[in-house]
């Protein structure tokens, strides 16, 4: 095992990584763009399947590891994500992981990378499974609690209010 380097723990923070988040501010921009093409995004697992099969884990082109990943490894993967978030049929379930995975994703991701785990089935399900503790545990709950007014507590500060109102005229 080798000893980390600054790229290796650097990799692990958005400063390495974040042109990803800037060529998804371009397609959300640009979206029409996107839309127009919708079709042909399947197509995209081709080139992923033969990234993945070559293997070339030290190219910033064509490779992925960890969280090193590619141009065109990002650009095949990205249209895969774009095509099932847009292009599939809506699905409607009792409850959302999309919160929780968005959330949980990172911490998981990173933490199998430094027990040196980098297998993608195993965070996949980690990943999930940290989802459904949040739904059920945290969101689900504090969702419920936001069907519940707050007028009541606006009218006790009211109250208060014309309290001191009248405190002040009396005096």
């Amino acid at each position: 095992m080798r000893d980390k380097t600054v790229f290796d723990v650097l990799g692990l923070t958005p400063i390495v990584w974040g042109w990803m988040f800037g060529i998804g501010m371009l397609a959300v921009k640009h979206f029409d763009l996107v839309r127009c093409t919708m079709r042909w995004l399947p197509l995209a697992i081709a080139p992923l399947i033969f990234l993945a099969w070559l293997g070339a884990e030290g190219n910033p082109f064509v490779g992925a590891a960890g969280n090193r990943i590619g141009l065109f490894y990002f650009a095949s993967y990205i249209a895969l994500v774009i095509w099932l978030a847009f292009g599939t049929p809506f699905v409607r379930l009792s409850f959302d992981l999309s919160y929780g995975t968005y959330v949980w994703h990172m911490p998981v991701i990173n933490l199998l990378l430094v027990l040196a785990v980098p297998n993608f089935a195993f965070a996949v399900v980690v990943t999930l499974g940290m989802a459904c503790v949040s739904w059920f545990f945290v969101e689900r709950p504090a969702l419920q609690l936001k069907r519940q007014s707050l007028k009541p507590i606006e009218k006790s500060h009211q109250i208060r209010d014309e309290g001191d109102a009248s405190d002040a005229r009396n005096a």
